[in-house]
């Protein structure tokens, strides 16, 4: 697995994250009162189903569903060396998202919005950044190894190739899995007892 990971791209893969968190907590600045009083409904309307434990195998299959088109797509865009800049904006994506739920938070909850996003995203979150993350750099890894057989017409064992991506593509499935159901049970009661 060390051979997939490359430092440099992981590095790499996670200021393109971290630049997208910056991009969605400043986001909240550039709106107009009208859209922050619709995220503030929004808001409100969330921590209404938390407080009510209005958790239902609907909320879970959304979670997974969403972290499954990501795992998908990164899985997907190792095969392709065009799709090398979806990579990035997905990892720039999934950033934006985490800073923009942080400052909804905060715009209509004010400190206590605070606390709500570190129990939102701890530890579901966290995982599926970092798998993100991982994913990315192997994705990218591997279209850097499939544009160097290309140019330098080496020949690459495709084989082995589809058997690592597809080993990686079942372990993110699981990982998905596992994060979606502490989302949905362990995050509801972390927030529930706030």
């Amino acid at each position: 697995m060390k051979k997939l990971i490359n430092k440099r791209l992981v590095v790499g893969v996670s200021i393109v994250l971290f630049i997208g968190i910056i991009f969605g907590l400043i986001f909240p600045l550039f709106i107009n009162d009208l859209d922050k009083l619709n995220i503030t409904s929004l808001v409100k309307e969330y921590i209404t189903k938390v407080e009510l434990k209005d958790i239902t195998f609907n909320i879970f299959l959304s979670s997974f569903t969403k972290n499954f088109i990501i795992i998908l797509i990164l899985c997907i865009s190792s095969f392709i060396f065009l799709l090398f800049p979806l990579t990035l904006f997905l990892n720039f994506y999934k950033g934006f998202l985490i800073g923009f739920y942080f400052s909804s938070l905060i715009i209509t909850l004010k400190f206590k919005g605070l606390l709500y996003g570190l129990l939102g995203i701890f530890p579901h979150e966290i995982i599926i950044i970092a798998l993100t993350i991982i994913l990315s750099s192997i994705s990218l890894n591997f279209n850097l190894k499939l544009y160097n057989c290309v140019k330098t017409n080496d020949n690459l064992n495709l084989r082995i190739f589809l058997k690592k991506v597809s080993i990686i593509f079942i372990i993110s499935i699981i990982i998905c899995t596992i994060a979606s159901i502490l989302e949905i049970y362990l995050n509801t009661y972390l927030i529930h007892l706030f």
